[in-house]
């Protein structure tokens, strides 16, 4: 979660664009999934090898890397969602009903560590985001 603070001091009246704020999240939001989709799409981890399809040797991602791609799906899968009528409120990562396994991935089970790579994605996006939102914010308050 990315929360941005900013004060505006002296003005008896701010009118408030919320298009162009929306405008600033949806683009942190797009950013962040571009991320964890690169993260999801390595063909090869640290892990262990074994055999995909037959005759496919795959070698799997090591505990805390981000899972490795097969198929893809699970690349594919990751999205971002409004969660309010406001539209500054957003949620990135993959699709629960099309990639069930992707919560066992992020949190582990009990015979697999967790690869936390949506976090790991919010962390390597969250300086640029921040500019997005303070930019977004900046263009949407007009103080008089």
């Amino acid at each position: 979660m990315i929360e941005l603070h900013e004060k505006l001091v002296g003005h008896r009246r701010i009118d408030f664009d919320r298009k162009k704020l929306r405008k600033a999240v949806r683009e942190g939001a797009k950013l962040v999934r571009r991320e964890g989709r690169r993260l999801a799409g390595k063909k090869a981890g640290g892990g262990k090898a074994y055999r995909v399809w037959g005759d496919m040797l795959h070698k799997g991602s090591a505990p805390g890397e981000a899972p490795t791609k097969v198929t893809g799906t699970l690349q594919r899968s990751i999205f971002y969602r409004t969660l309010d009528d406001n539209g500054l409120s957003m949620s990135v990562g993959p699709a629960a009903r099309r990639v069930f396994y992707a919560r066992f991935l992020a949190a582990g089970t009990q015979k697999m560590a967790a690869r936390p790579f949506m976090g790991e994605a919010l962390e390597r996006t969250e300086s640029p985001v921040r500019d997005f939102l303070r930019a977004g914010l900046e263009e949407s308050l007009t103080p008089r």
